[in-house]
């Protein structure tokens, strides 16, 4: 284990003095970094009350939905940051977005956004953060 820190540690910091020096621009140029404080990941989970919970992979698709894609958990991870590069994303609040008074999507609808807050652990500063992503298929996906 201590190898493979080391490595990433030697690897995160040649590309960072690579992007640094606009040698390299990759928008997700880093993926999860271990830490003393783990990797973390989010996954999204539903059901009619909290002791019956089903994961992302069980729920039902939604009807005239031309989305084949199989979704799957965790549906966030530090890999997907594209601002920062992160040790973790962790703790996440779900906030589903604004419709209109009485608006209820129905079949061939897009279902209405879902916002998700989350703490992550920046690799620049090695401070905690709060991060944001947004899903507009129902919480299979989410972009950062």
């Amino acid at each position: 284990i201590l190898t493979y820190l080391l490595l990433s540690t030697c690897i995160y910091g040649a590309l960072e003095v690579l992007h640094r020096a606009g040698l390299w621009r990759h928008k997700q140029y880093l993926p999860c970094v271990l830490d003393d404080e783990g990797l973390w990941s989010i996954g999204i989970f539903k059901g009619p009350s909290p002791f019956s919970m089903q994961p992302l992979e069980k729920w039902p698709q939604a009807a005239g939905s031309s989305d084949n894609r199989p979704a799957s958990n965790p549906v966030f991870t530090c890999a997907q940051m594209t601002d920062s590069p992160a040790t973790f994303v962790a703790d996440p609040f779900l906030w589903p977005g604004p419709v209109a008074p009485g608006d209820v999507p129905g079949p061939g609808q897009a279902p209405r956004p879902l916002y998700l807050f989350f703490e992550t652990k920046s690799l620049r500063n090695m401070q905690g953060d709060i991060g944001a992503a947004v899903s507009v298929d129902g919480g299979r996906s989410f972009q950062p």
